[in-house]
C-alpha cells in the first residue's frame, strides 16, 4: 500500500486490523455513523459505511472457508433489517464479493422471524421496538453450537438449509450489531430483565467466539458508557478489544482536500490559481513534499472543516460540485462558513469592505468623544484582521478580539455597536450578552446549552444559537468581571480554539466573528482584593481616578502623559484582577495583546459631549415642533462648566448626558408645557416656523430653572 493511500486511513483501521487476528469480539464506539475510508485492492479509495468496512476487511482473508456476514440494524426498514451477505465464490467478481444484499432473502428471512414460532426469540424495548436475541440465532447457526437444532422453528432451519447447501458450508461468520446504544431504554443501570437477558448473551458469545478462528462479533455504539460497564471492561472481560472511531485525521483530511483538487471540485479557476500559490520557491528545498504556501493553504482548510466529519466532508464536496466553486483559496473560510450557515455577507473577503475597515475608527471617532489613543488601538487590532496578518499561527482563533478595559460610561458599549453597523452593517448583528445576568453558578448552561437530560436541552444556549445563525457577527460579553467563573473556562476555548462545544454536542466555530469583552475590573485598586475591600471608599494615594485626573489637568499635565498614567493603571490592575483575584493567569495571556485602555473622559471631551448632546435635543425639538431651536455660546458653556464636576466626569458620557438632559432638556421641556398648558392657551401648532432662545437667568447654572427661553424678536 503506497504512502498517499495509507494515510487517507484512520487511526481505528490501523488499530482494527492490528488486532483482527488476536481478537474475536470488538466493540467499536464514536463516530460510527460516519462513512470511512475504504481502500480498494488496486489502491484507490472510497468512502462507505462502517459496516461496509469490516465486510471488507473480513472477506480479506484468503482462505476456502466459506463466511457469511449479519448486520442487524435496527433503523432499517422491514427487507434490510436483517441483512444477509451470500458467501462469496472465487469465481465471483471480485469488486462484488462482500456487498451483496438481495432483497429476496432478506424478504424470505423478515417474513420467518415475524412468526408467532420466533415470538419467544424477541425482546421488546420501549426505546426501539423489538428486536431479535441474537446470541442465541448466531449460536443455533453456527456449527459450534451448543443450543439443539431441535430448539429452532422448521421455517427457520429450512431457510438455513436452503440458504447454506452443502456445496456452500459456511464455517464462518462476520455479526455486526448496529446502534447498539439505542436498544436500551434507560441507560446501562437501569436495565430491565430482557434487556440484561441480551447483554448476557453478548457477554457469554464474546466469550464463545474464541472458539471459532473464522467467526468475529463487533458491537457498534455511539459512547461506550452506554453500554454495561461489566461487559466493556477488559479487565473483567479480556475477550474484547475496544476501539474508538474519531472524527478524521489531519492527515486524512489533507488527502481529501487533495482528491478534491485533482477532480477539480473547487473549479478551474481555483486550481489554476492553487497552482500557481502553491509553486515551489527557488529558495524552497526541492526535496521537500509540500511548499511552503500547499502548507498553509491546506493548515487553514483543516482549520475551517476542524468539526467536520468525513460525512460532512463529502456533503461539502455535493455542495461544491453543485454550482457553488469558488474562484481563490483565499475564499475557501468563506466558503465553508456558507456551506454551514446558509447564504451569508462576509466582509473579510469583500475589498471594498475591507478598505473601509482599515479607517473604520474615523466614522466612529465623529460618534465617541476624547477616546482617541484607544480608538487607535481598535483600529490597528481591526487592521491586522482585515489584511490576515495576526492569522497565520492560530487561523481557526476569532477574526478580532477586542478586550475593553476601564471607566464606566466611556463609550466601550457604544464603539461595539458602531463596529457591527460599519463592519456588518446593522446594529442588529451585535449579539450582546449581559453578563449580570451569568452570575450564578448554572448560568453558563443559558450560554452554552443544558446538558443531556436537563430542562431546556433540546433549546441549546442563546450563545451558540445566535453564531449558528449568524457566524458573521459581533459578540458582546458586557461587564464581564460579574459573570460566574465557571464561564471562564469556556472563554479560553473560544478565544483560543475559536469554537465552542455545546449542551447538545454540536461544535459552534467563532471563527469570522468579532469577540468583544468589557469591563470596569481594573478601575479601582480594590478590583484586585477581596469582595468586603471593594466595596469601601478607595483611599489609594497611587490610584488614577477621577480626583486625580482633575488635578493632573489643574497642574497643566499633557492629555497624553495623563493617559499613558491611567493606562499604566489599569494595566497593573486588570493583571492583577485576572492573575492574583481569578488566579486564571492563562486567560490573561489570551487577551493580553487585545486589551483597549479607555481613559477617564477630558476636560476637553467634556464640552464636546455636552455639545453634541444639546444638539440631538435641539435636533428633536425643531423636528417635533416644526421650529427653530438656538442655544448661545454662554448656556453652552455654562451646562459645559457644570459637567466639569468629579461627581459628573466619574460617570463618563452617561454621567454627561444625565447632567445635559437634567438641565437643557429640563428647562426646555418646561417652557413648551407653559407655552401650551398656559394661560394663553396656545396651541402646538402656533410654535411652527417661529424660532426660540435661551439665555441664563443667573451667572451660575445650578437647576433647569436657572435657563430661560422666549421667543426670539
Amino acid at each position: 500500500m503506497c504512502r498517499e493511500t495509507e494515510r487517507r486511513r484512520m487511526k481505528w483501521q490501523i488499530d482494527f486490523d492490528n488486532f483482527f487476528e488476536v481478537f474475536g469480539t470488538f466493540i467499536i464506539d464514536g463516530y460510527v455513523d460516519d462513512i470511512q475510508p475504504i481502500i480498494n485492492e488496486n489502491g484507490g479509495v472510497s468512502y462507505g459505511p462502517l459496516s461496509e468496512y469490516l465486510v471488507n476487511r473480513y472477506y480479506e482473508q484468503r482462505t476456502d472457508d466459506k463466511k457469511c456476514v449479519i448486520i442487524y440494524d435496527p433503523s432499517e426498514a422491514e427487507c434490510k433489517r436483517f441483512n444477509i451477505c451470500v458467501p462469496f465464490e472465487p469465481s465471483d467478481n471480485e469488486a462484488e464479493y462482500g456487498r451483496r444484499y438481495p432483497d429476496k432473502l432478506s424478504n424470505h428471512f423478515w417474513q420467518i422471524l415475524h412468526q408467532s414460532a420466533l415470538e419467544e426469540r424477541m425482546i421488546f424495548h420501549n426505546a426501539s421496538g423489538a428486536t431479535l436475541d441474537m446470541a442465541r440465532i448466531h449460536y443455533a447457526v453456527t456449527e459450534q453450537s451448543r443450543m439443539a437444532e431441535a430448539d429452532l422453528p422448521d421455517a427457520f432451519k429450512n431457510f438455513w438449509r436452503e440458504f447454506n447447501n452443502p456445496q456452500q458450508t459456511v464455517k464462518g461468520y462476520l455479526f455486526v450489531i448496529k446502534m447498539t446504544s439505542r436498544l436500551l431504554r434507560t441507560g446501562s443501570n437501569g436495565m430491565d430483565a430482557n434487556e440484561l437477558l441480551l447483554f448476557r448473551e453478548l457477554l457469554a458469545l464474546s466469550q464463545n467466539i474464541e472458539k471459532m478462528p473464522s467467526s468475529k462479533l463487533v458491537i457498534l455504539a455511539n459512547k461506550m458508557t452506554d453500554l454495561p460497564m461489566w461487559l466493556t471492561d477488559e479487565s473483567t472481560n479480556p475477550f474484547i478489544k475496544k476501539l474508538s472511531v474519531g472524527r478524521p485525521s489531519e492527515e486524512n483530511k489533507k488527502a481529501f482536500f487533495d482528491s478534491m483538487i485533482d477532480e477539480g471540485v473547487f473549479g478551474d479557476t481555483f486550481n489554476e490559481r492553487y497552482s500557481a500559490a502553491i509553486a515551489r520557491r527557488p529558495d524552497e528545498d526541492p526535496n521537500t513534499e509540500e511548499t511552503v504556501m500547499e502548507k498553509k493553504i491546506k493548515k487553514k482548510f483543516l482549520a475551517y472543516t476542524n468539526d467536520f466529519t468525513m460525512k460532512m466532508l463529502k456533503y461539502y464536496q455535493n455542495y461544491l460540485e453543485r454550482g457553488n466553486t469558488i474562484d481563490s483559496p483565499d475564499k475557501l473560510g468563506f466558503s465553508v462558513s456558507t456551506f454551514k450557515a446558509g447564504t451569508l455577507q462576509n466582509p473579510w473577503e469583500d475589498e471594498n469592505k475591507v478598505r473601509e475597515i482599515l479607517r473604520v475608527t474615523d466614522t466612529v471617532k465623529r460618534k465617541i468623544k476624547g477616546q482617541d489613543q484607544a480608538l487607535d488601538t481598535v483600529q490597528g487590532i481591526l487592521t491586522r484582521a482585515a489584511l490576515g496578518l495576526d492569522r497565520v499561527d492560530n487561523p481557526n482563533a476569532p477574526r478580532v478580539v477586542l478586550f475593553l478595559v476601564g471607566p464606566t460610561g466611556t463609550g466601550k458599549t457604544e464603539v461595539c455597536k458602531q463596529l457591527a453597523e460599519a463592519i456588518f452593517g446593522s446594529e442588529d448583528r451585535m449579539v450582546r450578552f449581559d453578563m449580570s445576568e451569568y452570575g450564578q453558578e448554572h448560568a453558563d448552561q443559558k450560554l452554552f446549552g443544558a446538558p443531556p437530560g436537563y430542562v431546556g436541552y433540546e433549546e441549546g444556549g442563546k450563545l451558540t444559537n445566535a453564531m449558528k445563525s449568524e457566524p458573521f457577527s459581533l459578540v458582546l460579553f458586557d461587564e464581564i468581571e460579574k459573570a460566574h467563573r465557571s464561564i471562564l473556562d469556556k472563554f479560553l476555548q473560544i478565544l483560543g480554539d475559536g469554537r465552542l462545544t455545546d449542551g447538545k454536542g454540536e461544535t459552534v466555530s467563532f471563527t469570522d466573528a468579532i469577540i468583544a469583552i468589557t469591563s470596569n475590573a481594573g478601575v479601582n485598586s480594590s478590583a484586585s482584593q477581596n469582595s468586603r475591600e471593594a466595596n469601601q471608599e478607595n483611599d489609594d494615594p497611587n490610584a488614577v481616578d477621577m480626583k486625580a485626573v482633575i488635578r493632573m489637568e489643574n497642574d497643566q499635565v499633557p492629555p497624553d502623559e495623563i493617559y499613558e498614567q491611567v493606562k499604566a493603571y489599569l494595566r497593573t490592575n486588570i493583571k492583577n484582577y485576572f492573575c492574583v483575584t481569578l488566579n486564571r493567569p492563562e486567560l490573561y495571556g489570551r487577551i493580553e495583546d487585545s486589551l483597549v485602555y479607555y481613559n477617564y473622559i477630558g476636560r476637553d471631551a467634556v464640552r464636546l459631549i455636552s455639545d453634541a448632546k444639546i444638539e440631538a435635543i435641539s435636533a428633536v425639538a425643531q423636528d417635533d415642533f416644526k421650529m427653530r431651536v438656538e442655544c448661545p455660546e454662554e448656556v453652552r458653556a455654562a451646562v459645559a462648566a457644570h459637567c466639569q464636576s468629579e461627581h459628573v466626569r466619574s460617570m463618563g458620557a452617561r454621567g454627561i448626558g444625565k447632567a445635559v438632559n437634567t438641565l437643557y432638556n429640563g428647562s426646555l421641556s418646561r417652557f413648551l408645557t407653559d407655552y401650551i398648558l398656559g394661560a394663553n392657551g396656545h396651541e402646538r401648532s402656533e410654535l411652527e416656523g417661529k424660532t426660540i432662545v435661551c439665555s441664563l437667568r443667573t451667572s451660575e447654572l445650578l437647576s433647569a430653572s436657572d435657563i430661560e427661553w422666549r421667543e426670539a424678536v
